[in-house]
C-alpha cells in the first residue's frame, strides 16, 4: 500500500486501508481495528527500514 506520495511535511503517517498510524521511525502508533485483541503488541510491529539518500 503506498502511504505517502509528492512532498510536503508529515509528522506521522496513516495507512489509507486500515488506518493503522506510524511515527516518522516506523513505530506504530495506533491500530484500531486490533485495539480489542489481547495478544496484539504494537511494539513488535513497525514499517520495514529502507535504506534511503536525497541527491
Amino acid at each position: 500500500m503506498l502511504l505517502l506520495e509528492g512532498h510536503g511535511n508529515v509528522k506521522r503517517i496513516r495507512c489509507p486501508l486500515h488506518s493503522w498510524v506510524y511515527d516518522l521511525e516506523g513505530h506504530l502508533l495506533s491500530a484500531p481495528a486490533l485495539n480489542d485483541v489481547e495478544d496484539f503488541d504494537k511494539n513488535r510491529v513497525c514499517l520495514p527500514r529502507i535504506r534511503s539518500e536525497v541527491w
